[in-house]
């Protein structure tokens, strides 16, 4: 069954939208930086259930009723609980932080619950923000004679997505090598603009392949190494990383089962580690071209996560070509690592 569960983290110093892929889930996908007004937005658009976090970590209904994870699926399901809805984890300053309702999240997964949205509850004494004196409305000016209308506002790109045999669009304004193959079976790929394509390249170019790097971060402040890149670069089992989410999943290809680790990574040291990692893994295969991702590069991660993929993401071809890692790009740097070569 193909099903995604995305966690939410808000007002919590979690500005990811995380999500655990299970199932076969839409990967090739990356983790975007979403605003607390615009999940707010969708919220209230949609159906959603509150639940307080207990000092051990379970859920607390609005009766005050403590549900234990192993009853919870019978308890959603004795009650009525939409599986597609929105469940609102309120996280009180007694409640577990976020990383460490593992078993909670897991118990709802397992219910099928597939959006869940933690926030934080105000402390007792917790006063809203002043507000802020507005100055007086000055008197209205004398009429002045009348002016033509403006010009309508133009309209918005349209979004461009496109599938097998679909005609791609036009790319001038990119270099050939960041255009990428054609689309395979199966494969939908959203285009960004050629702008926000060549800056990305032109960024894994100064911080990655660069002889001397301009010292700028290339990485956002959160992370999703994917399994291929995390199999390479994890630390060590003894270290695991700091304020990370491990997501698992197992994925099913032509009747062969393949587990799948990976993490999102928080703590700005492990996130530096990384990328020094990723450039001496670069350098020692003899530095490497970035292009954009060939027809069957797209096919083989289609199978590993989804039928989705969208830019600007591109790929860093080792010379040596031991090495093909897949970068995925959104506000604020790079939010996805994968290596291809290591999806097995």
């Amino acid at each position: 069954m193909l099903r995604t569960f995305l966690l939410f983290l808000l007002g919590l110093g979690w500005p990811l939208l995380a999500f655990g892929q299970f199932g076969n889930p839409p990967a090739g996908t990356t983790p975007k930086l979403v605003s607390p007004e615009e999940i707010d937005r969708q919220i209230s658009q949609g159906q959603h259930y509150d639940f307080d976090i207990s000092p051990g970590g379970y859920l607390v209904d609005a009766k005050g009723v403590v549900i234990r994870n192993s009853e919870l699926r019978e308890y959603l399901r004795k009650n009525g609980y939409a599986k597609g809805a929105y469940y609102v984890l309120w996280m009180g300053p007694d409640s577990p932080r976020p990383d460490q309702l593992g078993s909670t999240l897991e118990a709802l997964r397992l219910s099928g619950v597939t959006k869940v949205a933690a926030r934080r509850k105000k402390a007792p004494g917790e006063l809203p923000a002043t507000p802020v004196e507005q100055p007086p409305v000055p008197p209205p000016a004398p009429a002045a004679a009348a002016k033509p209308a403006p010009p309508p506002p133009a309209k918005p790109a349209p979004t461009l997505v496109r599938r097998a045999g679909e005609a791609l669009p036009d790319m001038a304004g990119r270099p050939s090598v960041l255009r990428p193959g054609a689309l395979p079976a199966g494969i939908r790929y959203k285009f960004a603009s050629d702008d926000d394509v060549v800056n990305a390249a032109d960024l894994i170019a100064q911080q990655l392949l660069a002889t001397t790097p301009s010292g700028d971060k290339f990485f956002a402040p959160a992370v999703l190494v994917q399994t291929g890149a995390w199999k390479r670069f994890r630390p060590s089992r003894t270290h695991p990383p700091k304020e990370a989410f491990i997501l698992t999943n197992t994925v099913t290809i032509s009747g062969k089962s393949y587990k799948q680790e990976s993490c999102v990574l928080r703590d700005v040291d492990e996130i530096a580690a990384l990328q020094e990692k990723l450039k001496a893994a670069i350098a020692k295969d003899g530095g490497g071209t970035v292009r954009a991702l060939h027809t069957e590069e797209m096919s083989k991660w289609g199978l590993f996560y989804s039928a989705q993929i969208e830019e600007p993401v591109l790929a860093i071809a080792t010379n040596g070509r031991k090495h093909v890692f897949i970068v995925g790009f959104a506000t604020g740097g790079a939010v996805l690592l994968d290596d291809l070569n290591n999806l097995e």
